[in-house]
């Protein structure tokens, strides 16, 4: 592939994230289940369920969950109201804007921990449903629309 043929995909992805407009969303996890490790094997896991505030912004993203905030690379797929998401660790999140739901994944405990495998961080998938709280230039008020 030519440079000049990258250079264009970078400019589209650059394009892409930096005109998602900043949202604010108050969220609610409707299953939150995985893996767990216990005595050197996985086995199925319900995990708690918990409430979270998932601000879009484009390449500075963010989700505040039980005091903790995970900061987000967020950019429009190729579907318009799908948002894909990544962290450095790679949880990954999924949001459809105009459903208002989304899923996020969290798998970095399956290829990380001690040499004698005694402890890892659980495998676990969200699925959430949110509602919209603000929307840059607007003023707080939620938005109940589906």
């Amino acid at each position: 592939m030519s440079k000049y043929a990258l250079l264009a995909i970078a400019a589209l992805l650059f394009f892409q994230a930096s005109a998602q407009e900043r949202s604010v969303w108050t969220c609610r996890d409707s299953n939150n289940n995985g893996l767990r490790w216990d005595d050197r094997r996985w086995v199925d896991a319900e995990f708690r369920r918990s409430n979270f505030v998932l601000t879009l912004n484009g390449l500075e993203s963010s989700l505040s969950i039980n005091g903790q905030d995970i900061y987000f690379e967020c950019r429009t797929s190729v579907i318009p109201e799908i948002i894909d998401c990544n962290d450095l660790l790679g949880t990954h999140l999924l949001f459809n804007s105009l459903k208002h739901v989304g899923t996020m994944s969290s798998i970095l405990g399956g290829v990380t921990g001690p040499g004698d495998n005694s402890v890892r961080e659980p495998l676990q998938v969200r699925v959430f449903q949110c509602m919209r709280v603000q929307t840059l230039g607007e003023s707080a008020r939620p938005d109940r629309g589906n």
